[in-house]
């Protein structure tokens, strides 16, 4: 849809009874835009694996502090 809220891509019959596709402008458009959303998803993806990395290494980091912490107060209760 275009921004006038009408169907952009669609061709009718004409009147011989071809059916008619996309003009070249519109497939080059079109392929230009699958690319930029390829793009846009490879960052999402690259970004979300980014993400969860420095969230392991918090906790990881966090784990560690109270690891140490316990061990240094000498409590080893292990919840037995």
């Amino acid at each position: 849809m275009d921004e006038n809220g009408e169907i952009a891509r669609s061709r009718a019959s004409s009147h011989g009874g071809n059916i008619t596709g996309p003009t070249e402008e519109e497939i080059r458009q079109f392929e230009a835009e699958q690319v930029a959303k390829r793009k846009r998803r490879k960052e999402y993806a690259r970004l979300n694996e980014e993400s969860a990395l420095k969230r392991k290494l918090i906790e990881q980091e966090v784990d560690e502090r109270y690891y140490q912490t316990n061990i240094t107060k000498g409590d080893f209760d292990c919840g037995i």
